[in-house]
């Protein structure tokens, strides 16, 4: 289940525009077309992740694709956390 707090003004909106109409047909539509637009990206990304772990040639590779997934993780994390503490001024620009 993914969730999504930014979405939530949106999702005000969309209702306040669908209570303003008057039509619950509409407000259904919207709110169908709302939810498509947040689950499509989410299941095309759990099948595509699916399909390469399936892949038998990236399955000798895989631990190296963790490691540096995690590696590029941390190091995003570290770069983040240098524009709050300012460690290495440099970056913090």
């Amino acid at each position: 289940m993914a969730i999504c707090p930014f979405c939530t003004p949106a999702l005000v909106i969309l209702l306040g525009v669908a209570t303003g109409i008057g039509s619950p047909l509409f407000g259904a539509t919207l709110l169908l077309a709302f939810a498509l637009g947040r689950a499509v990206p989410i299941i095309l990304g759990a099948w595509a992740i699916g399909w390469l772990e399936s892949l038998k040639s990236l399955r000798h590779s895989q631990r190296i694709f963790e490691i540096i997934g995690a590696l590029l993780l941390i190091l995003s994390g570290l770069y983040m956390l240098n524009a709050y503490f300012y460690v290495i001024p440099a970056l913090a620009a």
